[in-house]
């Protein structure tokens, strides 16, 4: 079973995800908290595995919270639970160490994924906002950090003005190997195709 706590000032809102939680097999909801005071007593009770985490939680600061929980109960992962879809605020509660980044408004479909992978030791962050913090990435230059050593090496290539066979046989490499690192570069980028991949990191390799 999957212990949950909900961490949310608005009750309806807590009513409404237990609701959703507890028709699931795998989902147990440990309790309810409204505050950071009460979020703090629940876990040094009885630590769950699942934080539901408002970051707009009263007056306490989500984001601090969430980086206290990282710090004194390890084990439990933080599922940020918020109306807050801004790339600023999803970059500093996955930095404070939330495991999943959902947006009010998702889908039960997408809260339970959220919870699964998260639990299951994964990531996840909620498609409405997945866009914007991969290309916050792009324009924070760690597009490293998202690609290969070789697609890194094929799109600098590629920025330069390169074509698939001059880039092939520069590398020593097979057409179709610098179309599959290609490929997988839109792919990890969410890009629609080679001009948007280069529109993209337009920056990191100009």
């Amino acid at each position: 079973m999957i212990s949950v706590l909900l961490a949310d000032d608005h009750e309806i809102v807590r009513t409404g995800v237990r609701l959703v939680l507890e028709q699931q097999p795998d989902i147990e909801v440990r309790g309810e908290v409204g505050s950071g005071r009460e979020l703090a007593a629940a876990l040094e009770r009885d630590p769950a595995d699942i934080v539901l985490l408002d970051i707009t939680l009263g007056d306490d600061d989500g984001i601090a919270l969430i980086d206290l929980i990282r710090l004194r109960w390890p084990s439990a992962k933080v599922v940020a639970l918020t109306m807050h879809d801004d790339i600023a605020t999803v970059r500093q509660a996955l930095s404070a160490g939330a495991h999943g980044y959902v947006v009010k408004g998702a889908r039960s479909s997408e809260l339970l994924e959220a919870i699964r992978v998260t639990h299951a030791d994964g990531a996840y962050i909620h498609p409405a906002v997945a866009m914007g913090v991969v290309k916050d990435a792009v324009r924070g230059g760690v597009v490293a950090e998202l690609l290969s050593p070789r697609e890194n090496q094929v799109l600098r290539l590629l920025a330069g003005g390169g074509t698939t066979r001059t880039i092939a046989t520069a590398l020593g490499l097979s057409e179709h190997t610098i179309n599959r690192h290609i490929s997988n570069a839109i792919h990890k980028l969410g890009a629609r195709d080679r001009a948007e991949l280069l529109e993209r990191t337009r920056d990191r390799f100009s």
